[in-house]
């Protein structure tokens, strides 16, 4: 069991970041592990002032309060919780969409490069909480305060996937920002996909969007400016790292771009199968030694309709 963490959104942002206190070093050692290593030459100046550009003020309120705490420079926190668009190349995935009579269901592999096993090993589930009750869960770690996959419980579920098309990049609000507003101010399943559909991103992403009812599933396939919208057939949806809908060309990035087809005709073969929905049954689809990875460090299955978010994490190839 992860542990849970609850950010009280009813706070001054600055205020909110306290929960972290205990993970000080934690965040300290993620920071090293993940920036220092991936060779990322952004001047702090630069980061900081394209960050002021897209982010709102409580969301840079938030990244100045956790510098303070962990006594990082702010343009650290900024890259770490804009990874997934400084370092696309290192990431991959896999998420399924399961229809049923009292809403859908969403599972997901998050892979992603972990030489140090500290994704694995410190990964935490964040509630963020409004007027006292849940408003949405977000799976990741210390000090990551954007999202890459979450559930808002009676509205919507979201994860994304990495994808590379080689189209220009513009200055535009970082992606795990943009799912985390959605999943924060989003109403529904529909204003969801309206909203992750039209607003530009800083990177190409797809986007598994599963809602509270019958019949909501959809894949949001992105670049910075275009978008397309690809529905479930027969009730499902599955999704890895290629365009499906989109006139976009798909650029291979690293090995993990290169399967992509192949786990998702894994992936479809799993849930033409049949069976019905329900943890047990999607993890063992999330286990399919074709399509979980190595570098598969969460697992997780979601569902809106009850909030279910049930997460485990993957052990290090040769650990014990």
């Amino acid at each position: 069991m992860h542990e849970r963490v609850r950010v009280d959104l009813d706070l001054p942002a600055g205020r909110r970041m306290e929960v972290f206190r205990p993970f000080v070093a934690t965040i300290r050692a993620l920071i090293a592990a993940h920036l220092e290593p991936a060779g990322i030459e952004l001047a702090a100046g630069d980061v900081l002032a394209g960050a002021e550009r897209v982010l709102r003020r409580d969301e840079l309120d938030e990244l100045m309060a956790l510098a303070a705490l962990v006594g990082r420079p702010v343009h650290e926190l900024i890259l770490v919780n804009a990874y997934y668009d400084v370092v696309i190349d290192s990431i991959a995935c896999t998420a399924v969409g399961v229809d049923a009579p009292d809403g859908p269901w969403h599972a997901r592999n998050l892979d992603w490069e972990d030489p140090q096993g500290l994704l694995r090993r410190h990964t935490l589930v964040l509630d963020f909480v409004r007027g006292g009750a849940v408003r949405f869960t977000t799976i990741g770690w210390p000090g990551f305060v954007a999202a890459l996959s979450g559930v808002a419980p009676g509205r919507f579920a979201v994860t994304l996937n990495a994808v590379v098309s080689g189209e220009p990049r513009v200055l535009a609000r970082p992606t795990g920002f943009v799912l985390r507003e959605a999943l924060d101010r989003a109403v529904d399943f529909a204003a969801a996909v309206d909203m992750l559909r039209d607003v530009p991103v800083l990177a190409d992403c797809l986007l598994l969007v599963t809602g509270a009812r019958r019949g909501e599933l959809a894949v949001i396939e992105r670049t910075p400016l275009r978008a397309e919208v690809r529905l479930a057939e027969n009730g499902v949806l599955a999704v890895t790292n290629d365009y499906r809908a989109l006139d976009a060309a798909t650029r291979d990035f690293a090995e993990l771009g290169a399967t992509a087809c192949s786990r998702y005709d894994r992936a479809v073969a799993r849930l033409a199968e049949g069976a019905p929905p329900t943890v047990p049954a999607l993890r063992s689809i999330l286990d399919d030694p074709a399509i979980r990875w190595e570098i598969t460090v969460q697992q997780m299955v979601l569902r809106a309709a009850d909030g279910t978010c049930e997460v485990w994490t993957r052990p290090a190839v040769g650990s014990d």
